[in-house]
């Protein structure tokens, strides 16, 4: 959406920006969810074309596209929650059960911090005892996996299809979204994972500052 606050930290000769930012959630066979809705106002709809292609349809047209902005968060495993004591180290959890039983500090918590529901944290021991010999607690975490995803792209360049380049649109703008994997091949990104992205957008046709038409 266009953010009203935008221009209180964002200085720019250019004309004015407008940002818009959304996300989606994605199920099964790279799906996207319904059921979570799509974040964002401005964002009409957000579909599976294919294989780690998705399109990102707005309510509006525009005449720029400058930028964009994109992270992917990270789902948890479907393989239930790990109990205290069977923590493996280096592995990422968020916490399930935040038992005062269970010393979080030890287990890998950053100190300072009150353990709740839904808190990441990195284990950096197994048991929250530091070893055998002492008390285990009976708090739980679930694993936290990957999207499996290393790089985002936008395709092709949108401005060939945006404002007066297309003065027969009547819906508003789109954008082709792929998400690749380590060896570039579009891969839908691990199911449960979360799509968040940014567009940053331009809504007049002026040029700015040592801007030309050949730039798009």
């Amino acid at each position: 959406m266009a953010s009203k606050l935008f221009k209180q930290f964002l200085y720019s000769t250019n004309p004015m920006l407008t940002y818009i930012e959304g996300s989606f959630k994605v199920g099964a066979s790279g799906a996207v969810k319904p059921s979570t809705g799509i974040l964002g106002t401005g964002v009409q709809s957000v579909t599976r074309a294919a294989q780690g292609q998705y399109v990102i349809g707005l309510t509006d047209n525009y005449n720029r596209f400058l930028g964009l902005d994109c992270t992917l968060l990270a789902p948890t495993s479907g393989a239930g929650s790990v109990t205290d004591g069977s923590f493996v180290v280096g592995q990422a959890y968020q916490i399930t059960f935040p038992s005062t039983s269970t010393n979080w500090q030890t287990v890998g918590l950053p100190s300072g911090l009150v353990a709740t529901i839904g808190m990441p944290f990195v284990a950096t021991s197994g048991a929250s005892n530091g070893g055998a010999g002492g008390a285990v607690g009976n708090g739980t975490a679930i694993r936290i996996t990957n999207t499996g995803i290393q790089q985002v792209e936008m395709l092709p360049n949108p401005n060939t299809i945006l404002g007066p380049t297309n003065t027969t649109q009547t819906q508003g703008a789109y954008f082709n979204l792929q998400t690749l994997n380590g060896s570039s091949v579009p891969t839908d990104p691990t199911s449960g994972s979360v799509v968040r992205f940014g567009l940053f957008l331009r809504n007049s046709s002026l040029l700015g500052t040592n801007e030309t038409s050949s730039n798009y």
